[in-house]
């Protein structure tokens, strides 16, 4: 874009494995400036999201079917990802004489054969010897529901 301040890839990445649902929030709003989406919303900002395979490829403008992948207020769902959702997600706001971008890194896993699991998508925590640890799910309350107590299983 244009005249726009670019802030290249944000820090945060998201990791999920093919088939789960997962809500990617667009960084602007969560520590580049200060407003939130209503607020930008009011200011006559619009938001619009590119894909990209990567840094410097061609960015595609997104044409939300809104069934699989949606865009709702600041952020895009996929229910759910396929692997083919991996790549740069570039969400930019602007009106005629302000734009800003910046770049979210999504990665959609397959499970190791035979395992539940991605061995190279594990979080990691560090626990010391005799000391009690909290250790909390990552992005759960993109899917918690009000008033209901979640059923969580630990593997």
């Amino acid at each position: 874009a244009d005249g726009c301040t670019d802030w290249s890839v944000d820090y945060k990445k998201y990791q999920v494995l093919v088939g789960e649902p997962v809500r990617i929030k667009c960084a602007l709003f969560y520590g580049y400036i200060r407003a939130n989406y209503s607020l930008a919303q009011s200011a006559g900002l619009s938001l619009m999201w590119y894909k990209s395979s990567g840094p410097g490829d061609f960015e595609e403008p997104i044409a939300f079917d809104g069934t699989r992948m949606s865009k709702e207020e600041d952020s895009i769902w996929f229910r759910p990802t396929v692997v083919q959702d991996s790549g740069l997600y570039a969400c930019v706001i602007r009106n005629s004489t302000y734009c800003m971008k910046v770049s979210i890194s999504l990665t959609v896993g397959e499970n190791d054969t035979g395992l539940c699991y991605n061995s190279k998508m594990k979080y990691f925590e560090k626990a010391e010897l005799s000391k009690s640890k909290e250790i909390s799910c990552p992005e759960i309350e993109d899917f918690l529901l009000p008033f209901r107590e979640p059923e969580i299983l630990w593997y």
